[in-house]
């Protein structure tokens, strides 16, 4: 029986073994998340987003391909039932002001630095 609470996450950070050592860590400790996928590219983020629905994405702004801030600006447009919630993960202690500006609702920050020691 498959269950309709589960929040469905996504991981957009090219960082591997950020993401499945620190993430996945803190992830497991909530079980109504599930990690439904993993991107590691501006590219395969939007593809994942334009053909699912994800409830929450930790978004990496530092991305091989883009910039995650593009990806915030993208999801404004994105025709979804419902915007998924954001928490941005990077070391960029501008990333407040610049995040601001995109005026998307819901996003969190949390700078790497702090997240390793996590």
């Amino acid at each position: 029986m498959m269950n309709n609470n589960l929040i469905k996450a996504l991981i957009i950070e090219d960082d591997l073994s950020f993401s499945k050592r620190i993430l996945n860590s803190i992830l497991s400790k909530f079980k109504n998340i599930q990690l439904s996928y993993i991107a590691t590219t501006y590219k395969e983020g939007i593809s994942i987003l334009s053909n699912n629905q994800i409830d929450l994405i930790f978004l990496d702004i530092n991305l091989p391909d883009g910039n995650g801030i593009n990806i915030l600006e993208d999801l404004k447009y994105m025709n979804t039932i419902k915007k998924p919630q954001i928490i941005v993960i990077s070391g960029d202690t501008d990333l407040p002001r610049q995040v601001y500006n995109i005026k998307y609702k819901g996003t969190l920050y949390i700078i790497e630095a702090i997240m390793v020691c996590i």
